[in-house]
């Protein structure tokens, strides 16, 4: 895993355990629906950034069709289980600079202690009053599984899926 690789998420795993491994999983079937990540930053035991691409179509979509698409919703944290797991199967590695291609800089979460707010933007930590902390996406480091049905949950939103 690294930064700039592309991964697919299966939208047609969501109540499927996310402790299951599916590396003898063929996901190359017709029919099969797939919506796409990448990883901006692997920030270690604190997850993995990433941003998912409001794409979806098959595995053999292309790479660049997906880069150039736009995001779903803000860049979120999850843990590696599920391209540990093959579950998130690799797409495709890019030439990749994260502020460049992903606005590194201006990705945003709410840090910390409810009693000490911080926001963490762009890898630098800043106090802030509690006035603005409902505009910013909570650091928590996300399953696959609940990720996929935010996926579903956003795409029936906007009418996609």
């Amino acid at each position: 895993m690294k930064d700039g690789d592309v991964y697919s998420i299966p939208l047609f795993l969501t109540d499927v355990s996310g402790l299951k491994s599916f590396s003898r999983y063929d996901f190359t079937k017709e029919g099969m629906a797939f919506c796409f990540a990448r990883i901006i930053e692997d920030r270690g035991g604190s997850g993995l950034i990433i941003e998912v691409f409001n794409i979806q179509g098959g595995i053999e979509m292309s790479l660049s069709e997906i880069v150039n698409s736009s995001r779903l919703f803000n860049p979120v944290v999850i843990a590696g289980e599920a391209i540990k797991k093959k579950r998130w199967r690799l797409i495709g590695s890019t030439y990749y600079e994260k502020e460049r291609d992903s606005n590194y800089s201006e990705i945003t979460f709410l840090i910390g202690p409810r009693d000490n707010r911080l926001i963490w933007k762009g890898g630098v930590e800043i106090p802030i009053d509690d006035s603005n902390c409902h505009d910013f996406e909570e650091y928590i480091i996300w399953p696959a599984v609940q990720i996929e049905q935010r996926i579903v949950h956003e795409l029936e939103k906007i009418g996609k899926n």
